[in-house]
């Protein structure tokens, strides 16, 4: 077992499930949870002001807009628009899209009143609505280190956003993990991996956690047998 976290992750707005299982794997494998990568220049092609949510035609990308241009000015500096109609609008989105779901009701006001009363930057924002699926999720929330100094993400592919080390090579395996145990509490595939975990949550209320945990559990196991050197026979 690691005494520190190793993995950095981006900082999503609402973020996915895959996101959440990384959670829970490096909580299992250090004892603590992961850090969130903070200090970065923000990037022409970003997509840390956007999140995804599974409306009645598919899924369906609703963007926070920014004050102005924003390519490369830190992202702890990046600030949200003033303008009050785009709260309005990605209120009645989500209403729209999950105002039938079985457990809608008992996270709607959480959730309205994290888009009608946000912050001016787009990083208070982020860390609030990871704030408000971990406490709903009853996931531990990564943390965010102060001090480091802003990098640049020129360059950096989505992939690499989405699959920091060690997941590139298993998103294929806790897709399939979490649908198992998703689907043993319900019929309920994954809409696809970029899905904000709001869907699960008011689809299928707090048992979504247990789901996450269960399956970081095993693929934290499955890590440990991977990285841990053969045995030897005398």
């Amino acid at each position: 077992m690691n005494s520190t976290a190793s993995t950095l992750l981006p900082p999503w707005v609402l973020p996915p499930l895959d996101w959440w299982v990384r959670v829970m794997v490096e909580q299992e494998e250090s004892g603590s949870p992961p850090q969130l990568e903070t200090e970065f220049l923000l990037p022409r092609q970003q997509l840390f002001n956007r999140y995804w949510i599974h409306a009645a035609n598919g899924p369906q990308r609703l963007s926070l807009p920014l004050l102005g241009s924003r390519k490369g000015h830190p992202w702890r500096q990046v600030q949200l628009s003033p303008d009050p109609d785009w709260h309005r609008v990605q209120l009645q989105a989500l209403q729209t899209a999950y105002g039938k779901a079985p457990f809608w009701q008992e996270y709607r006001d959480e959730l309205n009143a994290w888009l009608t009363s946000p912050p001016l930057l787009l990083s208070d924002f982020a860390l609030t609505s990871q704030q408000l699926l971990g406490r709903a999720l009853q996931l531990p929330i990564p943390l965010a280190p102060d001090g480091k100094e802003a990098t640049s993400m020129e360059g950096t592919s989505s992939a690499e956003l989405n699959f920091p080390r060690p997941f590139q090579a298993l998103p294929a395996k806790w897709k399939t993990r979490l649908e198992q145990h998703l689907l043993h509490q319900a019929d309920y595939p994954l809409p696809c991996a970029q899905m904000s975990a709001v869907d699960a949550l008011v689809q299928r209320g707090p048992l979504v956690g247990a789901a996450l945990r269960q399956t970081a559990r095993e693929l934290a196991e499955d890590l440990a047998k991977e990285t841990s050197p053969p045995s030897t026979v005398n």
